[in-house]
């Protein structure tokens, strides 16, 4: 595999697309997509005040404990005796209504992006603004393309692609053949494919990704027709606001923890430069931790932020490297982009472009 550009996407990306596009609608919704997953935290938070318990990560066990508990037990019938499907259907509606019909609210407006056709507004912006025109020269380096975002959204999908007509081409590991039967609901992760670039990866998790039971077994799906298939009625794949617990459930899921096992190791191997764009790294220890691990092995490290934000990412690495290696004295890989003094999206582009060409 090529050594090529690695790209990791924060929730700073969907601000700065908000203040490049020249459209004032579509820039406010993606400003109202880039807090949207506040309210994921307020939820817990709540949690955390009802139950009584000390932290978020507490509230969000008690979530996924109850959620699986619940669903395993009414969906396989584990308890012939009715009165125990009476106080189970009961425990379920109990839980629907003080938790879980929250979360999905919260999905419900990821969702309604994609159902009421705002991302098709948002690919007419790019090409109206002149997004696609250059965009040759990247996809001819798309074999050295890797890109990861911690957004649960499908901004990043969009501005990714490398023209406004042939879609989605980038390798998720999802894969409608591997479905147990065929269906125009959904496509499955295939943990068969081998990871290659072009690809992007949703690291916790995406308003797509859902686990559905199909008999005794569990599948990972990504759906795409919301109206034929509840999404209600399966469980989402997405890692909340928990610090210190991200990496546990990540492990919990296949395809995130397939996801982030191939972040390290293209850390590891296969980048020659990180670029970061709108990812603080101050919520998310895991990949804070896997980038100092291959600090080493990367050639150059860009950040892409506004203002007082750049020199704290970069120092938020530096530190960590500092403490694995325990000495001071560290190489600065670092290149410094500030996103304030970009015009327009068209002047974004061009330097995406050299960051992935050069």
């Amino acid at each position: 595999m090529h050594k090529g550009v690695s790209f990791l996407v924060g929730n700073g990306f969907n601000k700065l697309l908000a203040s490049l596009v020249s459209e004032k609608t579509i820039s406010k919704r993606l400003e109202e997509i880039s807090v949207l997953y506040n309210k994921f935290s307020k939820l817990f938070d709540e949690i955390m005040e009802e139950y009584d318990l000390r932290t978020k990560e507490e509230a969000i066990e008690l979530f996924y404990n109850a959620l699986a508990v619940v669903n395993l037990v009414i969906t396989n019938s584990l308890t012939p005796k009715e009165n125990w499907k009476i106080c189970l259907d009961e425990m379920k509606k109990e839980l629907d209504k003080e938790v879980t019909a929250r979360i999905y609210s919260v999905i419900d407006e990821f969702i309604s992006d994609e159902t009421n056709g705002f991302y098709g507004e948002l690919m007419k912006e790019f090409k109206s603004d002149g997004f696609f025109v250059n965009r040759e020269s990247i996809k001819q380096n798309k074999d050295k393309l890797f890109i990861f975002t911690t957004n649960y959204d499908g901004c990043v999908d969009i501005f990714f692609r490398f023209n406004d007509s042939d879609g989605f081409l980038f390798n998720d590991l999802f894969n409608r053949s591997a479905c147990p039967e065929y269906t125009e609901d959904y496509v499955c992760f295939d943990e068969s494919i081998t990871p290659e670039a072009p690809l992007l990866f949703h690291l916790h998790g995406s308003y797509k990704f859902f686990i559905k039971q199909e008999g005794f077994r569990y599948i990972t799906i990504k759906l795409g027709n919301y109206e034929s298939l509840d999404f209600r009625s399966l469980i989402p794949v997405i890692i909340y606001n928990a610090p210190k617990m991200k990496e546990e459930l990540i492990r919990r899921f296949q395809v995130l923890d397939t996801y982030f096992s191939f972040f390290k190791e293209n850390l590891r191997k296969n980048t020659r430069k990180l670029v970061i764009i709108g990812q603080s790294l101050s919520s998310d220890p895991h990949i804070l931790d896997a980038i100092s691990r291959s600090y080493h092995n990367i050639d150059e490290i860009v950040i892409m932020d506004v203002d007082d934000q750049l020199e704290k990412v970069k120092n938020r690495i530096l530190k960590q490297v500092r403490q694995r290696l325990k000495k001071d004295d560290i190489l600065d890989k670092f290149h410094l982009i500030n996103t304030k003094e970009l015009n327009n999206i068209t002047m974004f582009n061009e330097i995406l472009e050299g960051l992935i060409v050069n």
